[in-house]
């Protein structure tokens, strides 16, 4: 029996609930990874990688990068299907916005079966990972030889109009520091006021960081800034 993808699609939101709103991120399967026969041969129990993915509002995906995989050898053929995957834009309010969206592969010989699932975060993501030790996974910002310390900082283009209107709050950007020190793949909960999402996002996309290392090694780390605008940041 041929192997066959059961895909999971997960978008990344920081509430325990999405917004009426909010519509994340579609995907449409138009390729399966082609698998390695060391791994057919394995026999496929509890294969599984999960990708994090960034679409733009026309559905172009801008980037993407390995969250976790069970099997190292996932990592090619299912990195090369996703890119040739179709992808539906999120919209708020009706509108298409660019969205990051998160997604699992479950890899087995039964049949192919699509489930969805809401998380909290993408940490809370990581702590749950269950059952065949894994082959490759991002790190949590605690498990660096040392803590993430910004080389280069921007600050967010926060209008004074903007707050005497009275658009401000705390805005979390969930985002990953790759083995180079890039920023990759910044985004905010669904929730938060379009206009404050916009100025972080585009802020942080400018940061940069030192290669973070585990154990000396480079790694791609998981990581959340905090930006604070209005009265809430006084």
């Amino acid at each position: 029996m041929n192997a066959k993808t059961i895909l999971a699609i997960v978008a990344l939101c920081a509430a325990v609930q999405l917004p009426a709103a909010f519509e994340p991120v579609g995907v449409v399967v138009t390729l399966e990874p082609q698998l390695s026969a060391r791994l057919r041969m394995e026999g496929l129990n509890d294969a599984r990688i999960t990708f994090a993915v960034d679409v733009d509002a026309e559905g172009k995906l801008l980037d993407w990068i390995v969250v976790e995989a069970s099997h190292a050898d996932l990592i090619k053929p299912c990195s090369e299907a996703i890119q040739r995957w179709r992808y539906t834009p999120a919209h708020y309010d009706g509108a298409r916005v660019p969205a990051r969206a998160q997604f699992t592969l479950n890899i087995s010989q039964s049949g192919a079966v699509i489930s969805r699932t809401t998380l909290d975060t993408l940490s809370d993501f990581v702590e749950r990972l269950a059952g065949r030790p894994l082959d490759y996974r991002i790190c949590r910002a605690d498990e660096l030889d040392r803590p993430l310390a910004a080389l280069t900082k921007v600050s967010p283009a926060y209008g004074r109009d903007a707050e005497q209107l009275g658009v401000g709050g705390r805005v979390n950007v969930y985002f990953f520091v790759d083995e180079q020190g890039r920023v990759r793949l910044p985004a905010v909960p669904a929730e938060t006021h379009p206009y404050l999402s916009g100025i972080a996002v585009k802020a942080m996309r400018e940061w940069t960081f030192p290669p973070p290392t585990r154990a000396g090694r480079p790694v791609t780390v998981s990581a959340v800034q905090v930006f604070e605008f209005g009265k809430s940041a006084n």
